[in-house]
């Protein structure tokens, strides 16, 4: 059973760690329900931010699945 995250993004966020030369492993997530990879700044395990962010272009993604490698 996967296990459900949930996905934000911002692009002022994004821009930020560029400019900064920040480099993140973010693991790929995919929509829970179209099973679509989403872009995701930051992953939470409830649909509360529990941080303050300054970023006000924010935006809740939805649920998410992590991608996990093929076993077999």
């Amino acid at each position: 059973m996967s296990e459900t995250w949930h996905a934000w993004y911002s692009s002022q966020a994004q821009a930020a760690l560029r400019d900064a030369e920040i480099q993140s492993e973010i693991p790929v997530y995919f929509c829970k329900y179209t099973k679509q990879p989403v872009e995701a700044t930051f992953v939470t395990t409830t649909e509360e931010l529990d941080f303050f962010c300054e970023w006000e272009d924010l935006e809740y993604v939805g649920p998410v699945e992590r991608w996990h490698p093929p076993t077999g």
